[in-house]
């Protein structure tokens, strides 16, 4: 499991959100006040695989275990 921390305040941040990265396409990951993000790094051929999932703290164990189970079922194969 990875950590990732901000060393301010999310509430000394003008938007409320702490940019983690930025993403193809102009998307942004962002995380609110409170939030939490659950980063998968997977190993593949062709480089990491990264998932992140929100985490809402409400999350039962059923779809915590749900999310394991389609990571695990990742198959990648290398092209051609």
């Amino acid at each position: 499991m990875t950590t990732v921390s901000h060393q301010g305040l999310i509430a000394d941040c003008p938007s409320g959100l702490v940019q983690l990265w930025d993403l193809p396409l102009g998307y942004t990951d962002d995380l609110p006040t409170g939030g939490s993000n659950r980063i998968y790094a997977i190993d593949t051929p062709q480089g990491p695989l990264v998932v992140a999932v929100a985490d809402t703290f409400n999350l039962s164990d059923a779809d915590q275990r749900a999310i394991q189970q389609v990571l695990d079922s990742l198959e990648l194969d290398p092209p051609g």
